[in-house]
């Protein structure tokens, strides 16, 4: 059920964005959304493309973990698998609990535009969707250990040409508008943001809330009694 996967090797120069988008002004916030609501969109995903396209995450995300800043941790948990192309992790170290949400590009360019991340035009995973999970894990591992901080979403984009998101910088395009209140960042921006997060959990507080990530009673789960050979069942 756990992976966990840290290094200490540190993330590579992030990819320099498109000559135009370098060079020109951004658009404004209507433009914007001309944009994401007319650009051109192909048939509805059926659940076997969602299907597909979540199990290519899941292998990208996993392997974009193994560049994690040490002492921080990746867990898989029930609770955070879903129908949608998004892959999700419990992200655990010296910052915090944080449920991540990553989805795969391929090259295109991802939008934060009303409190969404769009791709190509369409939905990725919604910010209040993400937001709502995390309140919900923070309920159920608080029923297991006595966690000071609330989980905190985050959605990362993997293999994105661009990002533009209101008032982020980094390994994103700082659009108009309001800050989203999930971060969304670009995938070679997740290390540093990580390692900039304020301490708030002691080595001995991660390594209870592994055991609580790993129980399976903590997401609901009794684990099954398989009954000793030549015994019969009632």
């Amino acid at each position: 059920m756990t992976h966990i996967l840290s290094t200490r090797r540190r993330l590579a120069t992030p990819p320099e964005l498109p000559e135009s988008n370098r060079t020109g002004a951004l658009r404004s916030t209507p433009g914007l959304a001309w944009l994401l609501d007319r650009a051109p969109r192909g048939p509805e995903p059926t659940p076997t493309d969602l299907a597909l396209a979540r199990a290519r995450s899941e292998l990208a995300v996993d392997t974009f973990l193994e560049t994690l800043p040490e002492h921080w941790a990746a867990f898989t948990s029930p609770a955070l698998t879903g129908d949608g192309p998004s892959a999700a992790r419990l992200i655990v170290g010296p910052g915090g609990v944080f449920a991540l949400h990553a989805q795969l590009c391929d090259g295109r360019i991802a939008w934060v535009y009303r409190q969404t991340v769009h791709v190509a035009g369409r939905r990725a995973p919604d910010l209040a969707t993400a937001e709502a999970g995390a309140q919900r894990l923070t309920t159920l591992l608080r029923g297991r250990v006595p966690l000071r901080t609330a989980v905190q979403p985050v959605v990362v984009v993997l293999g994105a040409r661009a990002l533009w998101a209101p008032g982020q910088t980094g390994q994103s395009w700082a659009a108009p508008g309001r800050p989203a209140p999930v971060a969304v960042l670009g995938a070679r921006a997740l290390g540093d943001w990580l390692a900039s997060r304020p301490q708030v959990l002691r080595p001995i507080e991660r390594m209870e809330l592994a055991a609580a990530i790993d129980n399976p009673l903590t997401w609901g789960i009794r684990p099954s009694i398989l009954p000793r050979p030549g015994t019969v069942r009632n």
